[in-house]
């Protein structure tokens, strides 16, 4: 399937003024068996205030309706692993992926 996956950290304007809702509506235009949206928080800022129970909450309030996983941000490194890996520069980013693992959008 195609994946979609955003960036994002709670504490992000743009995350949270334009990522997460284009996003939503992404995934309500296109959600299917072939074009799956997921959501990665990436966060490298903050760190006090991007705890785990305050990301459930902003799932919550933001009635998020893709799974969202957590980026794994290593002792001594500001760049989360998995935005490392697609070499983001930062939130929101979103990367879209084809039907065999290519990137095709990295923005």
């Amino acid at each position: 399937s195609i994946k979609y996956v955003h960036f994002f950290q709670t504490h992000c304007p743009g995350c949270v003024h334009f990522g997460i809702p284009e996003t939503i509506e992404v995934f309500r235009k296109f959600q299917s068996k072939d074009f799956r949206v997921f959501g990665v928080h990436s966060a490298f800022e903050n760190q006090d205030l991007e705890s785990v129970a305050n990301l459930e909450e902003f799932i919550k309030e933001k009635q998020i309706p893709f799974p969202v996983a957590i980026d794994k941000l290593n002792p001594g490194e500001w760049m989360p692993q998995t935005m490392k890996n697609y070499q983001l520069q930062g939130t929101p980013s979103t990367v879209l992926i084809d039907r065999l693992g290519n990137i095709r959008l990295s923005h």
